[in-house]
């Protein structure tokens, strides 16, 4: 019993991690990291917008990836056509 105990501990902190790592990864560099250069360099907002914890980044990072899926979308549409 008590290895099965250590094993499941095991495997739900390597869960914990895993998760915690790709979270991080997908939230903080794919979605704010865009979204932060976009309103740093393309609107040029004042320094309460340029908060990278702020909500105009976290908006337009996701504008930008649903920006890059339709584009990507017509491209393959015009390309089968």
């Amino acid at each position: 019993m008590p290895v099965e105990e250590l094993a499941a501990g095991l495997f739900h902190l390597l869960g914990r991690f895993l998760g915690y790592f790709l979270l991080e990864i997908v939230f903080e560099i794919l979605i704010k990291g865009p979204g932060y250069l976009i309103v740093k360099y393309l609107l040029g907002g004042n320094k309460d917008e340029r908060d990278p914890d702020g909500i105009l980044v976290l908006f337009m990072g996701i504008a930008f990836w649903l920006a890059i899926v339709l584009l990507g979308y017509l491209v393959y549409t015009y390309i089968i056509q």
